[in-house]
């Protein structure tokens, strides 16, 4: 925490560094030796709440929050697009704040701390809206253990909100606002996406393990397609993680990012991640039931073999512009030796995405804090 010096106990609301004072300064981390009125030096007992930045983790359903705080818990508020909600943090302490997000969060807002009546800077959260779709096709050589022919195609689409914060802040006091860098680690509440197309077929050759030698099927888009909402406890959830910093508690594998990425503080590298519950119909055709068994339960982007991950979600990148927080996507074609079935085979994927901003900081919004 900075101090700054001083020449006298605070004084009463009237004197000069009275706490409406300290509370009507931006720009700049605060200390103040509130409490110690009475006493002729003071020892600087805490600071008046001061944050430098919040995490939107939407994984664990939290705001982290970094700063510099009182020991006295106090209480977070968010004032969003619905209005102001009060919440109670579920973790205090003098440099991070964790609270609960508020229900069905989705747009951007103001963050602030209060403890003992006294309140921080607020903190813009940015909110990003967009979509991203994905489309996938290739052949498979192998299904159930017999050798045959077969190709596929898988389609999907998401509509993505992404919450972080982005604002400038201030490092020490009397120092210049510095920008901080841009990261997501998962879609916000209110994002949805499901599977848009899909198909598929495959016919046994030679000598099948399972005796069917003139065996096939023929795969097909459920429907309705279950929807995908970005929850760790969902059967059907979605998520983007950026590979650059995965979250601790990402409930997906993580891909090493590609060359370059994480180079820029302002560029996210991200892959879609995403499962989904029996989102294929199968039917058999001059054979048993054994081809269609092995494709219940869900798909995922992430197939093992030879014990090592293997995605055929491509990868992705956005970087953001510092000064208008506009997003920039870019994604390449990815090639893979696995098919979303789980079996061997060769294919590509392809993702298109745009993202607009929702709401963004603003040269009015306060970096910090300071006393003077």
């Amino acid at each position: 925490m900075q101090t700054e010096d001083r020449g006298g106990p605070l004084g009463s609301p009237g004197y000069a560094y009275s706490l409406s004072t300290y509370q009507t300064k931006t720009a700049r981390y605060v200390a103040t030796d509130f409490g110690g009125e009475s006493v002729a030096s003071p020892p600087v007992l805490y600071g008046l709440p001061s944050i430098q930045r919040v995490t939107v983790d939407a994984v664990a359903g939290a705001f982290d929050i970094a700063g510099t705080f009182p020991a006295t818990k106090g209480s977070v508020t968010f004032a969003g697009a619905q209005g102001a909600t009060t919440i109670s943090p579920s973790s205090w302490t003098t440099t991070s704040i964790v609270a609960p997000l508020p229900s069905g969060l989705s747009t951007g807002g103001l963050v602030s701390v209060t403890s003992q009546g006294i309140s921080s800077n607020a903190v813009p959260i940015t909110a990003w809206s967009g979509q991203l779709t994905f489309s996938a096709q290739g052949s498979t050589t192998q299904w159930d253990g017999d050798a045959g022919t077969g190709t596929y195609t898988l389609g999907g689409t998401f509509n993505v909100t992404m919450l972080g914060d982005v604002h400038p802040y201030v490092s020490t006091v009397d120092t210049a606002p510095v920008a901080q860098a841009f990261t997501a680690a998962a879609v916000a509440p209110g994002s949805n996406g499901a599977l848009t197309s899909g198909s598929g077929t495959f016919a046994s050759s030679g000598a099948p393990s399972n005796g069917c030698q003139s065996c096939s099927i023929s795969l097909a888009l459920a429907s309705p397609q279950p929807t995908m909402v970005p929850s760790a406890s969902s059967a059907n959830a979605f998520f983007i993680v950026n590979e650059a910093a995965p979250p601790s508690s990402s409930p997906v594998p993580v891909p090493s990012p590609g060359p370059g990425c994480g180079s820029n503080a302002n560029t996210m590298c991200a892959f879609l991640s995403f499962s989904v519950d029996d989102p294929v119909t199968c039917a058999v055709t001059g054979g048993a039931a054994p081809y269609c068994a092995d494709i219940g339960g869900p798909l995922s982007d992430v197939g093992q073999t030879s014990g090592s991950p293997v995605y055929f979600l491509p990868s992705f990148t956005l970087t953001m512009d510092p000064s208008s927080y506009a997003l920039t996507f870019a994604s390449s074609t990815a090639s893979y030796a696995f098919d979303p079935f789980g079996t061997p085979g060769n294919g590509t994927t392809t993702m298109t995405g745009s993202f607009q901003v929702q709401s963004a900081p603003t040269p009015q919004t306060p970096a910090g804090r300071r006393s003077r």
